[in-house]
């Protein structure tokens, strides 16, 4: 499981019953809303941070994961 122990604890959510019943487990949408939440924020401040200072350019690679996310977010909210 990916999401921090810290808020699956927060929310309640038990790891063997998320493998047990999947999206139907107890707490799991909130733990995962918290989850993304907290992804998208991070996602700003990056890109923020690159608009104002740059980003060296070993640092770049870093941040390439985040560009599918973003753009699979931009087509989401586009439905």
């Amino acid at each position: 499981m990916v999401i921090p122990a810290e808020i699956t604890a927060k929310h309640g959510v038990n790891q063997e019953e998320v493998f047990r019943r999947g999206p139907n487990a107890a707490g799991i949408d909130d733990a995962v809303f918290e989850f993304a939440t907290l992804a998208n924020d991070h996602m700003i401040t990056a890109r923020e941070m690159w608009k104002a200072e740059g980003m060296p350019a070993r640092a770049v690679p870093i941040f390439l994961s985040g560009v599918s996310a973003e753009l699979s977010r931009r087509r989401f909210d586009e439905c």
